[in-house]
């Protein structure tokens, strides 16, 4: 092993952000899923860059892995999740194991719209009750359990849609 490069053993600390967001319907909320290459559905999130805020970063991975722009964040709600796995692309000719940390935000949109990014087979609104069956993860289902309780505890009514005004008829 050369000086200065880690072994197999080595880990690196990575932080994320990622937003769970929702639109109301006639049926009741449905949720922004993100299907990845491997079939399973999350919510979207992203590295936080430098001189990024945690929900900046956010809100910038649901533009760019969704393509939602217009995000109306639910204040009070975070929640963060912890994991660790192994990634052989981060240094080339060796694995590492990285111990991942993700804080998600809860926002709503009147987008209905999606285009989702390369980096994943599809993007979907998925109503509630089939949520934590798709998400392919146990700690995303737990986020997502602990997302329902705190819209239940405020309350959450949705953000108004903004009126558009109404169109000149013709003279």
């Amino acid at each position: 092993m050369r000086e200065g490069t880690p072994g197999l053993d080595a880990r690196i600390p990575e932080f994320s952000a990622g937003l769970l967001v929702l639109r109301t319907t006639d049926q009741g909320f449905e949720w922004l899923l993100l299907q990845k290459p491997n079939g399973r559905w999350e919510f979207p999130k992203g590295k936080v860059e430098p001189g990024e805020t945690p929900l900046e970063a956010a809100i910038r991975e649901v533009r760019e892995e969704a393509g939602v722009s217009d995000v109306h964040v639910i204040e009070g709600f975070t929640h963060t999740i912890h994991y660790t796995y192994r990634d052989r692309w981060h240094r080339p000719g060796e694995a590492v194991t990285v111990d991942k940390t993700v804080v998600f935000y809860l926002a709503e949109t009147h987008e209905a719209a999606l285009r989702p990014s390369r980096e994943h087979r599809s993007a979907r609104w998925m109503p509630t009750a089939e949520v934590l069956q798709a998400l392919g993860y146990n700690n995303l289902r737990d986020l997502f359990r602990h997302a329902l309780d705190y819209l239940q505890q405020i309350r959450y009514g949705g953000v108004p849609c903004p009126k558009r005004p109404p169109k000149e008829s013709p003279r």
